[in-house]
Order: structure tokens, then sequence, then C-alpha cells
């Protein structure tokens, strides 16, 4: 049995559903320009590639660099954020020679240990430090995160011999949620040089 519906209004705009489609088809691609927009470009900073070194990164524009340029000779390079509620978060990276065998987890330990809390870990020693795998630059790497400084650091060994980490250390005030998405957006920001 077949019905047929008649309706007593006008019939519909001829191209409706194409006109509608090309609208929708705009709207979506600038949602998405602006949410790629947003992610990469407008809260990073220019890309620096210091001397010497076999990578490149772009930190958080919010972060400032701390000291002069000859910190990159002493295999750090420190940025700093000063919170209006008095916290400090230190943003640094890091170049260790791992050329005598150390690994990953190596490093990232011997940079929790050149931070200047470092004397926390042996007063406090509960809760332990949390190790994970992630990646740093696209390259899987080591994590250990300490919540008694707090800081968190991410390291990989490179075939070279040289290692690099990424370091977010907080003072007067806890690591949240966002400072934790400012670090990996920083990690994710690493590019290798072919040595």
């Amino acid at each position: 049995m077949m019905i047929e519906v008649h309706a007593g209004g006008k019939p519909a705009v001829p191209h409706r559903a194409w006109v509608a489609s090309v609208v929708l088809l705009f709207g979506v691609s600038g949602l998405a320009l602006t949410l790629i927009f947003d992610r990469t470009g407008r809260f990073l900073q220019d890309r620096v590639s210091p001397a010497g070194w076999h990578i490149s990164f772009q930190p958080a524009k919010a972060f400032e660099l701390v000291g002069p340029e000859s910190d990159v000779s002493s295999g750090v390079r420190r940025y700093r954020l000063v919170s209006q509620r008095g916290g400090i978060a230190e943003l640094a990276f890091w170049r260790v020679d791992a050329r005598d065998g150390l690994n990953a987890v190596e490093v990232c330990d011997q940079v929790l240990q050149r931070t200047h809390l470092s004397w926390l870990r042996a007063f406090f020693p509960d809760p332990a430090p949390i190790a994970s795998v992630e990646a740093l630059g696209g390259i899987r790497s080591d994590q250990i995160l300490d919540p008694t400084i707090p800081m968190v650091v991410r390291a990989v060994v490179l075939n070279g011999g040289w290692a690099y980490a990424v370091s977010l250390r907080v003072e007067g005030a806890s690591m949240g949620q966002r400072l934790y998405r400012t670090f990996e957006a920083t990690c994710q920001t690493i590019e290798y040089a072919t040595p």
C-alpha cells in the first residue's frame, strides 16, 4: 500500500540543502581553525634553538626567560611564571651528558636532584614519585612526577649520547591541571635536529 502526503504550503526552496551544506562547512572549518590556532600558536613563543643543542622548542608565552643566555652552556635554559597569588612556576629545558650510559629515568632523577628543593625528598619520602612513559616531541620518553616538590620531569636519551629533558616545578602553589597541560603542550613542541 502506498501513501502520498500533500502539503498545502509552498514547495521547498531550490538548492536549499546545497546552500545549507556550504554554510555549515564554512562554520565548522572556521571553528576548527580557531581551535588549531589556540592550541598551537597563540600561547607559544617563537621557536628557540640553543647553540650546540640537538633540539628546538617553544615555551609558553606566559613564561619569561630567567638569567643570561650563558645558562645554555651549563646545560639548562629556565623560564619563570609568577602568578598573581605569589606562586612561581619554573619551566626548564635541560641538556645532560649521557655518554656514560645514563638512561632516561636516571636523567629525570638527576634533574630532580639538581633543583634547590631536592632536599625535601629526603625528609618527605611519601608520596613516592610517579613514573610513567610519555612522549617528548613524538619520541617515547620517561617521566617522573614528584608531588613532594611538586615537580614533573620528562626526559629522552638520543643516540648521540646526549639526553634532553623538560621540567616544570611549582613553588608556593600546587601543580594544577592547567599548568600540567602547559607542560604537556611544551613537550609536544620539541623538534629534533638531525646531527
